[in-house]
């Protein structure tokens, strides 16, 4: 097995992020109106790149683009709100807070936390124009652990009920093979499966104690192993 040379490995990510840093123009809200989801996947690299203290202005500009009602659109400057660009947004901040612990960043989460829990439907899901109901309810699901994490309110049974609610409805979802399929935007259920194992199965498990979500993700674990061997011999 070849393995991986660190130095080498680091250089390389090293080189990335000055090509992002070169790139400013196209993603920065500091340099003017930004299509959000292309900054919110900047501001994951900086969270991992440990430059959250050094581009604290990143973080801080996206309160000046929250919608009224607690959300973000997807292109900045417009009030158009996206509930998946708003949690993604959102989780993003909470993260980034932990180290900057910016009381306008704290309150904007805190809005979007209100306006995420206001927007679910009855059946326990969360909808996006752009998105299936299963995406968008994976994000959301997302965000609810994250926001809990990180504000130490993992018993805050508000948040606990809306996203056991929001995996009831996932529940339903699961396919016979195991895996979870929207016809619409993801037919063939590989990414959608994958996402909710990680957002959403995981936390029902651990935080929620759902014995069966662990189950679930085992079943599906098993169902993309068989997929993946069906598309190598085939």
């Amino acid at each position: 097995m070849a393995t991986i040379d660190k130095e080498e490995l680091d250089a390389l990510i090293q080189s990335e992020w000055d090509y992002l840093e070169s790139k400013r123009g196209k993603w920065s809200l500091l340099e003017g109106k930004q299509d959000m989801e292309v900054l919110e996947h900047v501001l994951r690299c900086i969270l991992h790149m440990d430059l959250t203290e050094e581009k604290s202005g990143e973080f801080k500009e996206c309160v000046k683009v929250q919608n009224p009602d607690g959300g973000w659109s997807k292109e900045s400057h417009t009030e158009k709100t996206s509930m998946w660009i708003t949690t993604f947004v959102g989780l993003k901040l909470c993260r980034g807070n932990m180290a900057l612990k910016d009381p306008e960043i704290q309150a904007t989460v805190d809005k979007t936390l209100e306006y995420v829990l206001s927007m679910q439907e009855e059946d326990g899901h969360w909808s996006d124009a752009e998105w299936s109901h299963l995406d968008t309810t994976c994000s959301v699901t997302c965000f609810l652990t994250i926001y809990q994490v990180t504000q130490d309110k993992t018993d805050d049974k508000r948040i606990n009920k809306a996203r056991v609610r929001g995996f009831e409805f996932i529940k339903e979802w699961q396919k016979d093979s195991g895996l979870w399929k929207d016809e619409t935007f993801h037919p063939a259920g590989i990414e959608t499966t994958a996402h909710l194992m990680q957002y959403t199965l995981v936390p029902a498990y651990f935080m929620d104690k759902i014995e069966y979500a662990g189950k679930m993700c085992l079943q599906a674990a098993l169902s993309r192993g068989r997929t993946s061997r069906k598309r190598q011999l085939g």
